[in-house]
């Protein structure tokens, strides 16, 4: 879909390109345009006129961080993004990827995400009211396949090698919270963890550091 690569480029530049600054008191989009740093207002409004400048409708959303991560605070105000791609509504927040993304990662959970997904970190607090946002389709996991519908060690392996190979490192998103219980059950109640990295890569292990994520179900490898 080349409106989401469009959109997808924008967050990635941003992100990678810019610095959330929270001692810069210009709230304009002239801060981050120009001097690449700036305040959740500012990136919200750069977001804003850049894909609208490249013909996507989108606007700023008002609201709350419900959630302290990175150097976010959950105290202050907080502005994001919702655009339209296709028939579609989904939200952007670009300063929570600043905020949580690593050096050696992008953080995708704020591109194109569903509105019950937002709500797990964000609080809604807009003026008027903000168009819903229901479909996965472009969510980031499932478009790019790295969404497991079911547990096999073996897709769980297929799935983060791809996402090695999209420079995500080791992660995979599971669907639903069954399908991630059964394959947290397997993969480190039972320890078939070691079975799958040696099956995947013939790489024979005794230890291994991961990150669970029960609210995003998600499961990262540290090796």
């Amino acid at each position: 879909d080349a409106s989401y690569d469009t959109v997808r480029a924008v967050y990635d530049y941003l992100v990678s390109n810019c610095t959330y600054d929270a001692l810069n008191l210009d709230q304009s989009m002239y801060s981050v345009m120009v001097n690449h740093s700036g305040v959740c207002a500012s990136f919200a409004k750069a977001f804003e006129f850049i894909v609208q400048c490249l013909g996507i409708p989108c606007t700023v959303v008002n609201g709350r961080l419900l959630k302290s991560e990175g150097y976010l605070s959950t105290t202050l105000g907080h502005q994001w993004n919702i655009l339209q791609l296709g028939d579609s509504w989904y939200h952007v927040d670009i300063t929570s990827a600043l905020s949580v993304s690593e050096a050696e990662w992008t953080d995708y959970r704020f591109l194109c995400a569903t509105t019950d997904d937002i709500l797990k970190t964000h609080l809604i607090e807009n003026p008027v009211d903000v168009v819903q946002c229901t479909s996965t389709d472009l969510e980031f996991f499932r478009y790019h396949g790295l969404c497991l519908d079911s547990y096999s060690r073996s897709d769980l392996a297929d799935t983060m090698l791809k996402a090695m190979d999209m420079g995500l490192g080791l992660i995979a998103k599971f669907s639903n919270y069954r399908v991630y219980c059964e394959a947290i059950d397997d993969l480190f109640t039972h320890e078939g963890i070691f079975r799958a990295i040696e099956d995947a890569t013939g790489i024979v292990l005794n230890s291994v550091s991961y990150q669970l994520d029960e609210e995003q179900l998600t499961l990262r490898l540290d090796i």
